[in-house]
C-alpha cells in the first residue's frame, strides 16, 4: 500500500505537537512495581499495580515508526531483485523490532485520551460511571457492510477552531467558519472480545466517597491492551465543504492504528491503583 508522503510529514509535524458491578476504593498497598512510566517494556497481564504516574507505551514514537517504515523507499521492489528476494525482504523490514525493543507480536499498552472518556459521579449513590466512549469512525476495510461503523478508541485528541473570508466567481465575500479534528485512534480489529452491555461505549462503575470523589475524578484513566495486527497503519481523512446555507469548512484527519484489543483496565494515573479490569469472557 503506497501512501502520499507529502500527507504524512504533514500529519506526523501536526500529532507529534501532541454494566458491571462496583467495586470500593480501597487503600492502596505497597507492592513490586513491574512497570516505570512511558518505559517501553512488554504489558504484563499479571501486573496488581501500575507504577505511579503510568503513561502506558509511547503512541507517538511507535507511530512515527511505523509511519516511517510504511513510506520507506525500501518498500518498493529493486530492478535486480526477484519476487521471492523482495517478498523476504519487506517482511524482514516489517517484522524487525522497533526502537524500543517490542515488535508487532508484542503486548501493548495505551493509556487513552481524556476526551474519549465520559466521567460522571453520581453524589447519591456515591460512585462513579464511567464510558470509554467508541469513536463513530466509518469506512472500516475490515467490514463487510456499507454503514458499518469502525469500533475505535481514542488515544489522541485535538479541535482547532477558525474563520476565514471565501468568495464566489461573482465576487460575493461570505464568513467561513474552520473546524479541524485532529484524531489518533486504535481501531479493534477482527472480533471484539470485549462485551458491552451499550452498543457505542464500555462501561466501567466505581464506588468513591463524597470527601474522595472531587480529587479523584481527574486521576481515573483507562488503559487499552493488546497487540498490532499485520498493516497497522490507517492515514484518512474526511472533509466536508462549505456551501452558502452553511459556511462551515469542516475536516477530521485520522492517524491511526488497528489493533486486537485483549482488554481495558481503569486505573488512577496518579497512583497507579489498578480499580477494574474488562476482559474477555
Amino acid at each position: 500500500m503506497k501512501f502520499n508522503i507529502t500527507i504524512l510529514i504533514i500529519l506526523i509535524c501536526v500529532f507529534s505537537s501532541f454494566g458491571q458491578s462496583k467495586k470500593p476504593i480501597k487503600k492502596s498497598v505497597n507492592k513490586t512495581e513491574t512497570y516505570q512510566a512511558f518505559k517501553e517494556k512488554e504489558f504484563d497481564l499479571n501486573a496488581v499495580s501500575l507504577p505511579p504516574n503510568y503513561k502506558g507505551n509511547n503512541f507517538g514514537s511507535l507511530l512515527d515508526e511505523i509511519i516511517n517504515r510504511s513510506s520507506s523507499p525500501q518498500n518498493e521492489k529493486d530492478e535486480f531483485e526477484t519476487q521471492a528476494q523482495f517478498n523476504r525482504r519487506i517482511s524482514k523490514l516489517q517484522n524487525a523490532p522497533f526502537k524500543s525493543g517490542l515488535n508487532k507480536n508484542s503486548l501493548y499498552g495505551f493509556v487513552l485520551d481524556d476526551g474519549g472518556l465520559s466521567v460522571k459521579y453520581y453524589p447519591v449513590s456515591e460512585g462513579f460511571e464511567i464510558d470509554v466512549e467508541l469513536h463513530k469512525r466509518r469506512n472500516c476495510e475490515d467490514s463487510t457492510e456499507l454503514w458499518w461503523i469502525c469500533k475505535s478508541l481514542v488515544v489522541y485528541y485535538r479541535f482547532e477552531e477558525g474563520n476565514y473570508i471565501a468568495e464566489n466567481a461573482f465576487g460575493a465575500k461570505t464568513l467561513v467558519k474552520k473546524k479541524l479534528y485532529l484524531l489518533s485512534l486504535l481501531e479493534i480489529s477482527g472480533s471484539d472480545s470485549l462485551k458491552s452491555n451499550r452498543p457505542d461505549r464500555y462501561f466501567f462503575a466505581l464506588d468513591a466517597k463524597l470527601e474522595i470523589a472531587r480529587t479523584l475524578k481527574p486521576q481515573l484513566a483507562v488503559v487499552a491492551i493488546g497487540r498490532l495486527p499485520e498493516n497497522p497503519l490507517v492515514v484518512d481523512s474526511v472533509k466536508v465543504a462549505p456551501t452558502r446555507d452553511s459556511p462551515i469548512d469542516s475536516e477530521i484527519r485520522y492517524l491511526d492504528l488497528r489493533f486486537n484489543l485483549h482488554s481495558l483496565w481503569l486505573f488512577n494515573k496518579r497512583t497507579g491503583e489498578i480499580y477494574e479490569k474488562l476482559q474477555p469472557e
